[in-house]
């Protein structure tokens, strides 16, 4: 938990919620350190990935259980903190 902590920060993000069905993300101020890289992420998973009106991305995955959503919440956190660096 304390990696995952550790790489909202690095990626700008203020909120995380985790659940079967996916994730949503806010981040701090509505902002992204390099939206383009943000808005090239999602054009390129415009199956998995959107941009609510309310600046919230949604990321959307099947997660079986704990161990799963933790597993990819974790990727999806490591992507967006090395697009933020």
């Amino acid at each position: 938990m304390v990696a995952l902590k550790q790489l909202c920060r690095s990626s700008g993000v203020e909120r995380l919620e985790i659940g079967p069905k996916g994730a949503v993300i806010a981040f701090k101020d509505n902002r992204f350190a390099r939206p383009e890289k943000l808005v090239d992420f999602i054009t390129k998973r415009q199956s998995l990935v959107t941009l609510r009106t309310d600046h919230r991305l949604i990321y959307r995955q099947d997660w079986a259980d704990t161990k799963a959503r933790l597993t990819g919440v974790k990727k999806l956190m490591q992507n967006l903190a090395s697009m933020a660096a």
